[in-house]
């Protein structure tokens, strides 16, 4: 029988989550203003990006915050330890 989840663990988790989903959603507007006006999107210390690479990397910062959210949540689960 597995141990019950780490409470702390799996706010942490849905924390983390939301905090990627809302970068992502931060950089998908600025990557879609930048498409406009032809721009770089500059990020931190971060080189400068295309408006296009930006977005893409905020959908993949949105979905894997999502999944975090999922797992965080219980709702996302694994089905079991590994095979053998």
């Amino acid at each position: 029988m597995s141990p019950a989840p780490n409470a702390a663990g799996m706010r942490k988790a849905v924390w983390m989550g939301a905090i990627l989903v809302a970068g992502g959603f931060w950089t998908a507007f600025d990557a879609i203003s930048a498409w406009r006006t032809g721009a770089m999107i500059h990020r931190l210390s971060a080189p400068a990006l295309e408006p296009w690479a930006a977005l893409g990397m905020a959908i993949l910062a949105i979905l894997m915050g999502i999944l975090l959210v999922l797992a965080g949540l219980g709702i996302l689960k694994s089905r079991g330890g590994p095979p053998g």
